[in-house]
C-alpha cells in the first residue's frame, strides 16, 4: 500500500479537486473605489444583541448542515425564504468582495466576490460551499485526538439520518462536522479590525417558538 498522501481527504479513497476561479482582473478593471467597512448588512443576515425570536439573535433560521434555500425566516417558519430575497444585495451599498471570518474555524476564510454587488444568495453559498469540502489528512492531524473522536461521532450520526447513507459515508467527514453542534447560524457582523470583512456568529440549535403578534 503506497504512503497515503496529505492533501487526500479523510474518510474516502479519491477525491475530486474543483478548480476555482478569482475575479481579481475583472474587479481591477472595474477600478472601484478605495476598499472600506462603510457599509451595513442587509437585515437579514446581521447578528443582533438581542434576539429576534426566543433563543436567536438573527432572522434566518438555517443549520449549515443544509442547503442555504431551505433556510426559513424566524418570524415565519412555516415560509423558506424566497428567490427575490435571496438576489437582494448583502451590504447598503453594494461591495464586491466580502471577507469572512470565524472563531470555530479560523484558518478556513471565506472570501466572496461578485462584480454587479455581492448577494444574499453569494454570502450563504459561500459559507455553505466551504462548509461542504472534505477535511484532508493534514487537517485532520492537526486536530486532539479528543476532538477528532467528537468529529468521528458527529459525522457517524449525520451518516445514520442521512437519506443516502453510502453516499454520505464514501464523501467521508466534511469541515461542517468539525462543528460538532454549533451548526445554526446566528448572523454577521461588521469587523472592526479588517477591510470588507464580516465575522460569522455560530449557535446550537435549539427548539424555537417564534412570538406571534
Amino acid at each position: 500500500m503506497g504512503r497515503r498522501s496529505d492533501n487526500e481527504p479523510i474518510g474516502i479513497v479519491s477525491g475530486i479537486q474543483l478548480a476555482e476561479t478569482t475575479l481579481e482582473g475583472q474587479i481591477r478593471a472595474r477600478n472601484p473605489k478605495k476598499s472600506t467597512s462603510d457599509f451595513n448588512l442587509h437585515q437579514l443576515l446581521r447578528y443582533y444583541q438581542h434576539d429576534v425570536a426566543p433563543g436567536h439573535c438573527s432572522p434566518l433560521l438555517w443549520d449549515l448542515r443544509e442547503s442555504p434555500e431551505s433556510a426559513p425566516r424566524v418570524v415565519h417558519l412555516d415560509e423558506t425564504i424566497s428567490a427575490a430575497q435571496l438576489s437582494q444585495h448583502a451590504t447598503s451599498p453594494p461591495i464586491l468582495v466580502l471577507h469572512i471570518t470565524c472563531d470555530l474555524f479560523p484558518d478556513w476564510p471565506i472570501e466572496v466576490r461578485r462584480l454587479e454587488g455581492i448577494t444574499i444568495q453569494d454570502v450563504l453559498d459561500a459559507i455553505y460551499t466551504m462548509l461542504q469540502r472534505q477535511i484532508l489528512h493534514q487537517e485532520w492531524d492537526t486536530f486532539s485526538k479528543k476532538h477528532q473522536a467528537r468529529i468521528a461521532s458527529v459525522f457517524g450520526n449525520r451518516c445514520k439520518s442521512a437519506v443516502n447513507h453510502d453516499k454520505c459515508q464514501s464523501r467521508g467527514v466534511l469541515r461542517v462536522d468539525c462543528l460538532l453542534l454549533h451548526t445554526l447560524f446566528a448572523g454577521l457582523s461588521i469587523s472592526p479590525d479588517l477591510e470588507d470583512a464580516c465575522i460569522l456568529t455560530l449557535r446550537r440549535p435549539q427548539n424555537l417558538v417564534p412570538e406571534r403578534t
